[in-house]
């Protein structure tokens, strides 16, 4: 009897090992992650700050977490459609079973009975007990005002502490301890800056103390607090060192409080200037802005006080960049500040703008037009068509420039053979209609089968037959700046040629919604439309004849 108990006992154990590795196949095969397969966790937050927990080290218990949150969860037919549209966590899970880690989208808010994650097309719904552990720590930092550790931004860049604590209230309304080592960064940063030096966070710290450090001579150039700092006098390839320290103190009326500290080097460019060609100007009428020292035209910024309610696109010239920036005929005279920055420097330039003479400003005046006229080529139809068509049109530019600086155009009210009929900026009424709108160029009366030539030098960017407008040209002379001939009879250039003042682009006619034969001569940086008076070679509508007036370094 003994030696048949022996017997089985030793059966059992040879059974043990291959009882095992079933189950580890088991496992294996079907991919189902454990603590003993999972190697490491990675989570991303949906501010993009990452952390990895690894098994051997000390982010153990967050990947235990997570692989206990996923197997205590509750399978569910689909996310809640409120749930869905809303911010999730990625999950990264890396087993020893699978070639690619396991993804997961985690679905957290404040409110712990209504947390999900997803795995692939399958949702489930996430223990409250274990929603509670997460949200209620260091990693759901982004759930909460001001959760998050604020960044120091220097002219724009990010830049990284050395050293940071930040604590934030959770949902209990408990402080907690945010895990910095995402952002914190024991490297001496080195920032190449053009123009000047602003620091800013997005939370504004209650002590801020920075120094500055000239690396070529060793002097300190500034050390105090940051809102006693008016700047720095800088020169082309000025190289310095800047300490800071921060502090947000605990207060009870807030949710958060920290430090940090910051070691960085900054290299310097010469600051960014912007010059207007002109600052004394009409409703209507438009300048252009230069600026130097400026690397990459995305990054300046522009404001106007009052709103212009236009954003000016610069463009590369050599050394400089230049726009054009329009004065709407809907604006009021009176002065406006425009306000350009870029790296650290910010700049203003006054203009003034001026009522226009009275002999041009915008007057009503009433047309008649044939009733065939209208019927044939004057419906919504075809209007909304020639709209639409030349919409298109004025948002293209070209980074070359075929102007110069006090260019004149080719035509004006004195040009022998075209005589002014409607001026820029008229509110024109069709009379016996319904029909009104505003003129966005000159209209002169020409007898049918004159020629038409370019008023400035430029690339045809449209050329083709609309019934509104009829054979209509519109020529791009760089930086947005256009020049648009309607109510042709004809037209001689195609889309892409390339002309040259006075070049011939077509001949005057009147098979289009117009009252008479003639051609419509109008201007606009990009869609607005500008006067072209005061680009006139000869003329008493405008009271400076200057042209295009740009900024000339001496």
């Amino acid at each position: 009897m003994k030696n048949k108990l022996i017997a089985a006992i030793l059966i059992v154990l040879m059974l043990v090992p291959t009882v095992i590795a079933v189950i580890n196949y088991s496992t294996l095969s079907s991919g189902k992650i454990d603590k003993s397969n999972t190697l490491s966790v990675e989570l991303v937050d949906f501010k993009g700050n990452s952390f990895l927990f690894e098994r051997g080290g000390d982010g153990k218990q967050m990947m235990n977490y997570f692989i206990d949150t996923i197997g205590n969860a509750e399978a569910v037919d689909e996310l809640p459609s409120s749930v869905e549209i809303g911010e999730y966590f990625d999950v990264f899970v890396e087993t020893s079973t699978t070639k690619q880690k396991k993804a997961y989208k985690f679905y957290y808010s404040d409110v712990p009975q209504a947390c999900y994650f997803t795995e692939g097309d399958n949702a489930y719904k996430i223990k409250t007990a274990d929603a509670k552990e997460f949200i209620s720590g260091s990693y759901a930092a982004c759930l909460y005002e001001n959760g998050l550790c604020p960044i120091l931004s220097v002219s724009g860049k990010e830049t990284f502490p050395d050293s940071a604590e930040w604590t934030f209230n959770n949902y209990l309304g408990a402080a907690t301890d945010y895990d910095c080592s995402a952002i914190v960064s024991d490297e001496v940063e080195s920032i190449t800056l053009e123009g000047g030096l602003s620091m800013s966070f997005a939370i504004e710290p209650d002590d801020f103390r920075i120094k500055i450090t000239d690396k070529k001579n060793g002097e300190t150039v500034f050390d105090d607090n940051y809102s006693n700092f008016a700047g720095l006098t800088v020169t082309k390839n000025m190289n310095v060192t800047v300490e800071a320290v921060a502090n947000w103190y605990a207060d009870s009326q807030r949710n958060y409080s920290g430090s940090q500290t910051y070691k960085f080097d900054a290299v310097f460019g010469a600051p960014a200037h912007f010059y207007a060609g002109t600052t004394d100007i009409k409703i209507g009428e438009f300048i252009c802005v230069t600026g130097e020292n400026v690397n990459n035209v995305e990054d300046i910024t522009f404001t106007s006080e009052p709103d212009i309610s236009y954003s000016p696109v610069f463009f590369r010239d050599g050394d400089y960049v230049q726009a054009l920036i329009p004065f709407s005929w809907n604006l009021n005279a009176g002065d406006y500040i425009l306000t350009f920055s870029y790296g650290g420097s910010t700049q203003q330039i006054n203009v003034k703008l001026g009522e226009r003479a009275s002999y041009h400003t915008f007057k009503d005046k009433t047309i008649t037009i044939a009733d065939s006229v209208v019927k044939e080529f004057g419906s919504e139809e075809k209007k909304a068509q020639c709209e639409s068509t030349l919409r298109e049109v004025a948002k293209l530019s070209s980074e070359k420039r075929y102007w110069t600086n006090n260019e004149r155009l080719y035509y004006s009210d004195e040009s022998e053979g075209f005589r002014f009929s409607i001026g820029f900026g008229m509110n024109v009424k069709v009379s016996g209609t319904d029909i009104s709108f505003r003129n966005t160029g000159v209209d002169f009366a020409v007898a049918q089968g004159t020629d038409v030539v370019a008023n400035m030098g430029g690339e045809v960017i449209f050329a083709d037959y609309l019934p509104y407008s009829g054979y209509t040209v519109v020529i791009e002379h760089g930086y947005g700046l256009k020049s648009w001939y309607a109510h042709l009879g004809s037209k001689t250039v195609e889309k892409g040629d390339v002309v040259q003042k006075g070049d011939l682009i077509g001949t005057t006619g009147n098979a289009s919604f117009t009252d008479k034969a003639g051609v419509h001569i109008g201007l606009t940086v990009f869609d607005v439309p500008v006067c072209q008076y005061a680009l006139w070679t000869n003329s008493d509508r405008a009271d400076d004849l200057a042209g295009i007036v740009m900024y000339e370094a001496e």
